[in-house]
């Protein structure tokens, strides 16, 4: 799926990433930016929670990364990563039949896509070379 993002959310990516959005790469709703770039594991990994699709976050997520910084950048960064995966879930229109569970359920999987990123993320910071 190839869906460019609703304004609603560049707009709440600029107000949480101030000025460090100015220096982000185009976003291309073709490239996979879920999971660690160039690893067969981000093949894995859906780009879609349950149909939901939340690519753009993770484009937001690996442009903080590239830019980089001390660990309490890295931790920023994964907080604004699950912030936007709860508002792109929050914003899908969801088919009535769901009941309110595929929003309860995905909400679930955006917060282990988050755990993942605090836990095995580490390696894909750019640090600051005064940390090194």
């Amino acid at each position: 799926m190839s869906r460019t993002p609703p304004m609603s959310f560049f707009a709440t990516v600029k107000a949480l990433c101030g000025a460090s959005h100015d220096r982000f790469r185009p976003f291309d709703p073709k490239v996979d930016y879920v999971g660690p770039a160039g690893s067969s594991l981000s093949k894995i990994i859906p780009q879609e929670i349950y149909g939901c699709n939340v690519r753009p976050a993770a484009w937001v997520h690996d442009c903080l990364y590239e830019i980089g910084g001390t660990e309490n950048d890295r931790e920023k960064a994964d907080l604004i990563f699950h912030a936007l995966m709860l508002q792109l879930i929050e914003d899908r229109n969801w088919p009535k039949w769901h009941l309110g569970f595929g929003r309860f359920a995905a909400r679930y999987r955006a917060t282990s896509y988050y755990e993942a990123v605090r836990i095995g993320g580490g390696s894909c910071f750019s640090y600051s070379k005064r940390l090194k």
